[in-house]
C-alpha cells in the first residue's frame, strides 16, 4: 500500500534541510534521494511514483544541496567557474550571464557570478574563494583581472572583451555588422545618415567604439551616403534629445539615425516622439546591439543587430574545457559572425 507524504508546516522545517530529511518524509532511503537528485542511471533504477514523491518532498522542505560537498565527494570533482561582468541591465554582459546559467548545468563547471558594480571601474582582483577557470565579458580595457589571471595560471576566456596574452578570446564582428547595417539602408534609399553613441561618461572603453565609427563612415560614403556629422565631426549624443532631433534631423538633414548601443536607441526614441517625428516615416533607427526592449517598441520593433551569444557561450564551454584537457595549448581567438535583425522601425526616406 503506497504512503502518503505528510503536511508539512513552515514552523516544523529544520533550519538546514538535509537529504536525510527528505529521505524521511519520501518514505525512502537517503541513497535513493542522492541517486534520484544525481540523476543516476548506472545500476539504478527507479519507479516514477517513487520520483515523484522523492522531488515532492524536495519542493515541500526546501532543500538545496550543498555543492562543495557534493563536489568534493565526487571522484571527478566539478571546476568552479567564475563569471566576471559588468552589471548594467540588458546589456551584453547580462545577456550573456542568463544563457551562460542553464548552459554550465551540463558542463563539467560550477558557476559562481561575480558583478563589477555599474560604478566601478576596474575588479580589484581574483575573488578569495577558489576557482579554476573564468569567463570575463565586457570587463574594461586594462583591468587588472587579467594580469591576475594570467600570473596565476587560471584558464580563461575573454567574451566581447580585451583578453591577454595566454587566454582564449571570443569576439563579436562588429565591423561586418555595421556593414550590414550600412548596406540595409542604402538599398533602402538613404543617403543622409547620421551616427548616434551615448555620453561619453558612460561610454566605457571598448574596441566595439572605434570600430563602429570607422566603418559607419566608410561603409557609408562607399555606398555613396553622406555622414550626417556634428561641425566637430564627432558623433552625436542619444543623451542630448532635443539638440540630437535640431542638429541632425531638422539641419542636417538625416533620414535615418544609427545607434551605437541598445539604450542610446532607448534615449533617442523618446525624444523622436516627444518631438512629434513617426517611425519609420519620418526618420528610420537601427541599433548596432539588440537588446529585450527594442523588439517591442512601436509595437514591430526596432532593426538591430543581434550577436549570436548562445554560441559564443557555447564556445567559451569548449575553450575552458579544452585547456584541462591540453594545458600546453595556446588560447584561440575566435570571430563570430553578427546578424541583422529588420523590423518595422526602418523603411524608404519621404520623397523631398
Amino acid at each position: 500500500m503506497r504512503k502518503r507524504t505528510e503536511m508539512v508546516s513552515q514552523d516544523a522545517l529544520p533550519s538546514r534541510v538535509r537529504q536525510t530529511d527528505v529521505a524521511k518524509l519520501a518514505h525512502v532511503s537517503r541513497a535513493t534521494v542522492s541517486r534520484i537528485l544525481n540523476n543516476c542511471t548506472k545500476g539504478f533504477s527507479v519507479k516514477e511514483e517513487v520520483r515523484a514523491r522523492v522531488l515532492d518532498a524536495v519542493n515541500r522542505l526546501g532543500y538545496k544541496p550543498d555543492l562543495a560537498a557534493s563536489a568534493l565527494r565526487r571522484r571527478r570533482p566539478k571546476r568552479f567557474l567564475a563569471w566576471f561582468g559588468w552589471a548594467y541591465p540588458e546589456g551584453f554582459a547580462e545577456q550573456f550571464l542568463q544563457q551562460l546559467t542553464p548552459a554550465v548545468q551540463d558542463s563539467g563547471f560550477l558557476l559562481t557570478p561575480t558583478y563589477l558594480p555599474p560604478y566601478g571601474s576596474f575588479y580589484n582582483g581574483l575573488p578569495w574563494w577558489r576557482i579554476d577557470a573564468a569567463i570575463l565579458t565586457d570587463l574594461q580595457q586594462g583591468d587588472p583581472l587579467v594580469s591576475s589571471l594570467e600570473r596565476e595560471g587560471i584558464p580563461y576566456v575573454s567574451v566581447n572583451c580585451e583578453g591577454g596574452e595566454n587566454g582564449s578570446s571570443i569576439c563579436m564582428d562588429d565591423a561586418d555588422g555595421m556593414r550590414q547595417i550600412c548596406a540595409h539602408l542604402s538599398g533602402l534609399g538613404h543617403r543622409r545618415i547620421a551616427y548616434v553613441e551615448r555620453m561619453a561618461s558612460v561610454m566605457r572603453p571598448h574596441a566595439s567604439i572605434d570600430i563602429r565609427r570607422r566603418v559607419f563612415r566608410e561603409a557609408l560614403l562607399a555606398a555613396g551616403g553622406i555622414p550626417v556629422e556634428r561641425p566637430d565631426g564627432t558623433a552625436w549624443c542619444a543623451d542630448e534629445g532635443e539638440a540630437l532631433i535640431r542638429g541632425a534631423i531638422l539641419k542636417g538633414g538625416a533620414t535615418a539615425l544609427v545607434f551605437y548601443s541598445a539604450s542610446a536607441a532607448l534615449f533617442a526614441y523618446d525624444a523622436i516622439l516627444r518631438a512629434g517625428l513617426r517611425v519609420p516615416e519620418d526618420i528610420s533607427l537601427v541599433s548596432c546591439h539588440d537588446a529585450y526592449p527594442l523588439s517591442y517598441l512601436g509595437g514591430s520593433g526596432i532593426t538591430a543587430v543581434q550577436m549570436d551569444i548562445g554560441q559564443a557561450v557555447e564556445e567559451s564551454l569548449r575553450l575552458l574545457a579544452g585547456a584541462f584537457d591540453k594545458p600546453e595549448t595556446k588560447g584561440e581567438s575566435l570571430l563570430l559572425e553578427e546578424h541583422l535583425v529588420i523590423r518595422g522601425s526602418t523603411a524608404a526616406p519621404k520623397p523631398i
